[in-house]
């Protein structure tokens, strides 16, 4: 089970009371909302999650297929795979028309993503 809050603690539940933290990371949704909110893009955590549901972060990830022009064959990586959080970033010479809603759906799938990949390094 995950606790994702602040940062997120991992914990191994055998039973009701029969549960074990058994790992934790500093990357959590205070991540978001702390870069969102020195960015001067979000004034409340709720508005930001709220904002996620309609970004599209693959406006400003890159993806397997930007760096391939397609799937990745030789490790089975899918073209919509994220090969980069904020990669496409990297060219964008004009920022302010990059919406909030896409920059507040990057920054969540990336902790969603690295707490994922966590969770599976720990099983």
């Amino acid at each position: 089970m995950v606790n994702l809050r602040s940062g997120a603690s991992f914990f191994r539940v055998d039973g009701p009371r029969d549960y074990k933290r058994v790992a934790g990371t500093s990357i959590g949704v205070s991540l978001a909302w702390g870069i969102s909110r020195y960015m001067g893009i979000f004034n409340d955590p709720t508005e930001m999650c709220e904002s996620a549901l309609k970004g599209d972060s693959s406006k400003i990830d890159m993806s397997v297929g930007d760096i391939y022009g397609g799937d990745y064959k030789g490790l089975g990586f899918p073209m919509d795979m994220i090969a980069s959080s904020f990669g496409k970033l990297q060219t964008v010479e004009d920022t302010s028309q990059i919406a909030r809603e896409d920059v507040a759906r990057s920054l969540l799938t990336l902790i969603a993503g690295n707490n994922i990949i966590f969770s599976r390094i720990i099983a």
